[in-house]
Order: structure tokens, then sequence, then C-alpha cells
């Protein structure tokens, strides 16, 4: 079924939200804008940055049809459909299709603890019943469900089967996965991206990377660099995304304290609000201070 490419900087959107919790679409116009001119090669939306198991199907779906309009085809747009219930997760890739996006990314349903078996057979029934391509979605840390490479190799040859997003943040298994799929048409991509030079010069298509909401030109120059094997060039530029992330990522728990951490980044540039799904709340007024300053020595608000 598949032509559908992915490489590069696939940047996963927060959410804009306005602060009653509905869709803020002026605020995912503005962002969209935003990512196309820093020049990342995706948008992945409804995935962890993006709050996407907090969110009510309405606001998925506005969020979904704002932002497939705004990027008219420019570059692939991906969503993630995980959820427990199937058939909602179906019903939502009936949704994605409609509006016109190049393909769907999954976990497995999370809740229940799964054996290798009962992955591979919900994934081998995804893809058969998809419209759209599948990217499988690795995140032990919030679905306490791990993909091991006999699967994934297994299941990678399924025609509707294009890739896996491994947000694991263990560069040993991502590392197996490197050489189990060396010169096999099939897409990785790490989540940290503090991984992302490492990941594509040992041979990786990508990165989804959720500090490119804010600065996606750094982003890019780094999977450019790492590309071109310039190593003084992807020091320098690593060390940027490492100080972004000390700066933006330093408050809360894991997810809470990138979601939020973006969004206050996001408002301070006149971006999208800092409103944040229940059970999150927004940054207080010291944490938003370290964020301007990161931001204000970065150039981002005189840009």
């Amino acid at each position: 079924m598949s032509q559908l490419k992915l490489k590069g900087i696939i940047t996963p959107l927060v959410t804009p939200l306005q602060e009653n919790g509905e869709h803020d679409e002026e605020g995912s116009v503005k962002l969209v804008n935003h990512l196309l001119k820093g020049g990342v090669h995706g948008l992945f939306l409804l995935g962890t940055t993006g709050e996407g198991p907090s969110l009510s199907p309405v606001v998925q779906r506005e969020f979904i049809k704002t932002v497939t309009a705004q990027v008219n085809g420019k570059v692939p747009v991906l969503v993630a459909i995980s959820n427990p219930c199937y058939s909602q997760s179906l019903s939502l890739a009936k949704y994605c299709s409609d509006q016109g996006v190049s393909g769907v990314v999954s976990t497995a349903p999370y809740y229940f603890p799964l054996n290798s078996s009962e992955v591979k057979n919900y994934f081998l029934k995804l893809a058969n019943d998809l419209c759209l391509p599948l990217l499988m979605y690795n995140m032990p840390g919030m679905t306490k469900i791990h993909y091991d490479v006999e699967t994934i190799v297994s299941l990678a040859k399924h025609d509707n089967i294009i890739g896996l997003k491994d947000s694991s943040g263990d560069m040993g298994y991502f590392h197996q996965l490197l050489n189990a799929f060396q010169g096999k048409d099939f897409m990785l991509a790490e989540g940290p991206e503090e991984l992302l030079a490492e990941t594509v010069m040992f041979g990786g298509d990508g990165s989804v990377c959720g500090g490119a909401n804010v600065m996606p030109e750094l982003y890019v120059k780094l999977f450019n660099a790492s590309q071109a094997g310039d190593v003084t060039k992807i020091r320098q530029l690593h060390r940027k995304v490492l100080e972004l992330g000390d700066a933006i990522f330093s408050s809360g728990g894991y997810g809470s304290s990138v979601i939020r951490g973006l969004k206050c980044a996001l408002s301070i540039m006149g971006i999208c609000e800092e409103h944040v799904a229940p059970p999150f709340q927004k940054l207080d007024k010291r944490e938003k201070q370290q964020i301007h300053g990161f931001l204000q020595n970065n150039g981002v608000l005189n840009s």
C-alpha cells in the first residue's frame, strides 16, 4: 500500500489549547507556519508531546483538520492513533484518511500487559484493517510494553508497516534494530533528541524531537551535520540541544516537563498559549523566567 518515505526531523507538535480546554485553532496555525519556516521534514500529532491520550475526540479531530489544511501537502503529517480500544483507533485512523493524513502511528494497546505474540497479532490486525501506512511506536516508559527485535523484524514483512519510532532511550537496543534492518526499506527513528546525532551517523533515518517545536532550525542543522559527518558542527549543535533540554525540560516528571516547558516557551514566543490538559499545570514564575532567559540569550525572541 505505502509509498510514504520518511526521513529527517519529524516534529511532535504540542496541541495548542484554550483556557477552557478547547482547541486553539489560531495557535495551531501559527505553530505549523513556524515549523514549516524552520524546515522540518514532517509533523507528528497527538503523541506524548501532543498530549494525545488526554484530549477529547473532538479536540483531536479539530487539531488534525487544522494542521492538515495548513500544511497542504508540504510535508508528511503523521497522527498517533494509540488507544486501548481497538475500534477507537480505527475510527481515528478513518478520520485521518479523510483529512489527507500521510500515515498513522500506534503503540500496542496499553493498560493490559502483553506478550510478544499478542503484540505481533495486534499490529498485524491493525495493519490489515488500516487504510493508511502504519509506523509502530515503542514507548515502554508510558505503555509498559516493550517490543523485542525479533517481533519487529517479523512485523516489518507486512507491506503496510513502514517503520518504527523508538522512544525507549536504549541506544543499545536501537543499534540492534539498525543492524537488523541495514540496507532494508524500513524507517527507524528515535525519540530522545539527545540521541539524534548518534542515530543518524549510525544509519537511522531521523528523529522525533520535541525541542523542534521551539527551535526547528537547530534540529534540522544537526540532522544535516550528522548526515554529512561534520563532527565539529555536530558537537556545537548537540551542545545547544542539551542546553535547550536543560532550560525547557527541567521542571516536573518526564512527559509533564516536556509538555509544560514547550508550551511555556511557545507562549513567550507568541505562538500559542501555555494551557495544558489535566492533570498537568502551568509552570511557576521562576520556571518561566528560566525559559525566557534561554530564549532571549539564543536570539529566539529577536527572530
